[in-house]
């Protein structure tokens, strides 16, 4: 599941929002096209600019499993976060992200 999260985080972090949607599960993808979940993405601005993954929490019950941790933007900002993982075809996928952070809007999450 961390190799997932860091995997997703370095495609958000570069820029291939597409990578990074292959990582989401067939269940998030049904509910969240492509185009939405780059809106998603634009919405938490430590996603795009995170620069490492930190996570200390982790928790599996069969085909299901969450991480939590941190990651740190390029600006030294550490903002909480969490994954959501099923398992499909043998491979983790995510099936949510919460980002702990001030969105653009100014409400919290």
């Amino acid at each position: 599941m961390v190799g997932v999260a860091n995997k997703q985080l370095e495609a958000i972090r570069s820029g291939d929002i597409k990578s990074a949607y292959s990582y989401t599960s067939s269940e998030f993808q049904k509910k969240i096209p492509l185009d939405k979940f780059e809106q998603l993405i634009g919405v938490y601005p430590a996603l795009k600019q995170n620069k490492s993954a930190s996570f200390t929490q982790r928790n599996i019950d069969y085909n299901s499993g969450e991480i939590a941790g941190s990651i740190t933007t390029v600006n030294g900002e550490t903002v909480p976060i969490e994954f959501n993982f099923i398992k499909e075809n043998g491979e983790w996928k995510v099936t949510y992200i919460t980002v702990f952070e001030k969105i653009e809007n100014g409400s919290a999450d």
